[in-house]
């Protein structure tokens, strides 16, 4: 796992706290000793800092392109490129760090590719595309809370199967409003329609929130 601490942007320089990937090293930095760090012109993905973001955020940011590059290179020739280890990140901060932003910039470098959801309708609504869990997922939203999730039905699971084709992340957004049993589901259903016995059917998992903020409505937090 991951985990990165988005500090807020209007902090002075000197009272922030630098979070890099590699030995403290800023990501416009590492970018400059690296020239592998670039565009990758097969998948046509942009693995450069953002000048939107700050050094915090281009950490983040540049880890996933990374990730995702390797996937797609090993997905289009396995024989020469290995499979990555799965993404999972958790990307956490107080409110107004610029999470929400970093995630516009990150789905910008290929919004087909990576999709958003969230717990309700409204944090859904201040993703690109975003949905809920529960719509685009199809989770139960009755009163029962099964453990173990049955299958769906072939039209339905064929409909949401259509929703996954071509996707190699999912974003979820305010992760503390997320139980454990709704975590579960997430990762039972995509083992469902992806056909895949992973975790999260082996997709890249980027999670975002803050722990100090709302917690579930039902059941424990996930940190506890």
């Amino acid at each position: 796992e991951i985990d990165f601490v988005l500090q807020k942007i209007a902090e002075p320089e000197s009272s922030r706290k630098t979070l890099s990937v590699e030995n403290n090293i800023s990501a416009n930095e590492r970018f400059e000793r690296n020239p592998s760090l670039q565009i990758d012109q097969q998948n046509r993905i942009n693995i450069t800092p953002s000048e939107h973001l700050n050094d915090e955020q281009n950490d983040a940011l540049l880890v996933i392109l990374s990730w995702l590059s390797d996937r797609l290179h090993h997905l289009g020739d396995p024989i020469h490129f290995s499979a990555p280890e799965q993404l999972l990140m958790f990307i956490h901060g107080g409110p107004g760090v610029g999470k929400s932003h970093f995630a516009r910039e990150l789905i910008s470098r290929d919004p087909g590719i990576i999709v958003c959801a969230a717990p309700t309708g409204i944090a859904a609504s201040e993703l690109y595309r975003g949905r809920t869990l529960h719509d685009f997922l199809g989770l139960p939203t009755t009163c029962a809370r099964p453990k173990i999730l049955p299958p769906l039905k072939a039209d339905k699971a064929a409909q949401l199967s259509v929703r996954l084709d071509g996707v190699r992340i999912i974003l979820i957004d305010e992760v503390s409003m997320i139980d454990d049993l709704l975590l579960s589901w997430v990762d039972q259903r995509l083992q469902q329609l992806l056909l895949n016995s992973s975790p999260f059917a082996n997709l890249g998992v980027i999670m975002m929130g803050d722990f100090l903020q709302l917690c579930p409505v039902l059941g424990p937090s996930l940190f506890k």
